[in-house]
């Protein structure tokens, strides 16, 4: 039965009268799916509704997501991986009410040119902490995720073809922001003046500067600004940098291949590590993909296999 329905891990707990999976892969390929939302529901109902935690949907070229992925109560992560998405609609999404266990949402390899309705609500799962996009032909962001993903701890939308994203991403919460590999140009000035970011990554996008400011400092541990046209570290990254040389806890700066390590390396002093200012550590060291992603994209499509 496990083979037969893609179940990765079950369980056999008392009185349950249907085959429960705890870790479920619904691989459109390997299952001859045709991918409509009919075939998918015909999927899901071969397990214990109560018993699924993890659900990745996978190799679909034309996805379309049923109702009943609202009627797995304790389902807390949810993968949909190299699919093209036809259909995620508002008879399916995403809310505290109709899926209030769910705390970690990925779109791997998902062609999709905007975000689903399904995730769009006011009302998200209360309990979502992370959000994933990672290569993906998504072109724009609505204006309004600020409000809606307000409560995400960890947002990484890498490899993308966005280009805006204000007043998008203007997130006061504290949290972790990956947007590298994008086609970013801009970072408004009054972009994150409220933001309170632990980590901070803006690598492989054609930026030249940074904002005049960012809100609160205290977090952060780690900006990343690979293989960007950034020229100069900004003065309230260099004034925290002082203020955080007496107290020890350093900011990383991750900046291998930006246009101001390019500009250092011609120096006859220049150092890959500079730690000039007792609190950053600037690293200039020219890194793999592997390193500086949010999400380890090649790791996931060695463990996603056709």
């Amino acid at each position: 039965m496990s083979t037969r329905v893609g179940c990765k891990s079950s369980s056999q707990p008392w009185f349950a009268t249907q085959f429960t999976c705890t870790i479920l892969e619904i691989n459109c390929y390997r299952q001859g799916i045709s991918d409509s939302a009919h075939e998918i529901d015909i999927a899901l109902r071969r397990v214990n509704p109560d018993g699924l935690n993890s659900l990745i949907i996978s190799h679909c070229p034309a996805l379309s997501i049923p109702p009943r992925i609202q009627e797995l109560p304790y389902l807390d992560a949810l993968e949909i991986n190299n699919a093209s998405l036809l259909k995620w609609g508002e008879d399916a999404k995403v809310t505290h009410s109709t899926m209030p266990a769910l705390q970690m949402l990925a779109f791997v390899r998902v062609n999709m040119t905007a975000l689903p309705d399904a995730i769009l609500t006011s009302d998200l799962s209360h309990r979502l902490r992370d959000l994933t996009i990672s290569e993906s032909n998504l072109t724009t962001l609505p204006p309004d995720l600020a409000i809606k993903w307000r409560r995400l701890f960890d947002l990484f939308i890498e490899r993308t073809r966005v280009e805006v994203i204000a007043p998008t991403l203007a997130i006061s919460s504290p949290m972790r922001l990956s947007l590298m590999g994008n086609q970013i140009h801009e970072l408004p000035d009054d972009l994150f003046v409220h933001s309170q970011f632990s980590v901070l990554s803006v690598a492989k996008n054609p930026i030249t500067k940074w904002p005049e400011t960012i809100g609160n400092l205290d977090y952060l541990t780690m900006l990343l600004l690979d293989y960007t046209e950034i020229e100069e570290l900004p003065s309230w990254l260099l004034d925290e940098g002082q203020h955080r040389g007496k107290t020890g806890k350093i900011i990383t700066v991750s900046a291998g291949g930006s246009a101001y390590c390019r500009a250092k390396s011609a120096l006859p002093s220049f150092s890959a590590v500079d730690e000039s200012n007792t609190g950053l550590r600037v690293e200039c060291r020219v890194k793999p993909e592997e390193e500086y992603e949010a999400y380890p994209l090649s790791y996931n499509t060695r463990h996603r296999p056709v």
